[in-house]
């Protein structure tokens, strides 16, 4: 059996990363409404030994236990870092497709939640603002969203990358050796 693979397509420009952006959004609306409907809020601060702490607010079936914590923190950690370096000039294919690798792989068991990364500065204050939304469902990363950057799974095995003034990406998942890219 042939390892799975992944085929990116990328439309430069502003305006397409505007448009993508747009559509990516109503995706994950769609998937939010139908996926997360009956989860249940939750504002917790996750501290960890050498890391400033955590502010989320997180939308779950039952109580995240500890250890469900400390898995998610350093994920979290990771995504807003890879979304962040999508924004640098220095992105390339390469890079992203590494960070896609990571992003398609379903690491949380079978469990369903949203989370939002809150700025430590006003957290849980009527003047917070997220810097990072995220959707799971079944295990698997369905929604990663930052200010400027959007990913969010179209289908089965097509994934919506959008990079606010650089363009976007449809990402496929196809049967194959080795990731590649194409431009469309």
């Amino acid at each position: 059996m042939s390892a799975m693979a992944l085929t990116f397509h990328f439309k430069a420009g502003e305006a397409q990363s505007r448009e993508a952006g747009h559509y990516f959004g109503l995706v994950a609306n769609e998937i939010l409404v139908t996926g997360l409907g009956d989860l249940e809020a939750r504002q917790i601060v996750i501290t960890q030994d050498e890391q400033p702490p955590m502010p989320l607010r997180l939308w779950a079936a039952d109580e995240p236990t500890p250890e469900e914590l400390g898995e998610l923190a350093p994920w979290i950690r990771r995504v807003h870092a890879d979304m962040h370096s999508l924004r640098m000039p220095e992105s390339r294919v390469p890079t992203i497709t590494a960070l896609m690798q990571r992003w398609v792989e379903t690491r949380h068991g079978d469990r369903t939640f949203f989370a939002e990364l809150l700025d430590p500065a006003h957290a849980f204050t009527p003047d917070e603002d997220n810097v990072l939304s995220l959707a799971v469902i079944g295990g698997e990363a369905v929604m990663l969203s930052t200010r400027n950057v959007m990913y969010v799974k179209l289908d089965r095995d097509r994934f919506g990358l959008a990079i606010a003034g650089k363009g976007s990406f449809l990402i496929e998942r196809v049967s194959g050796n080795l990731p590649h890219a194409q431009r469309a």
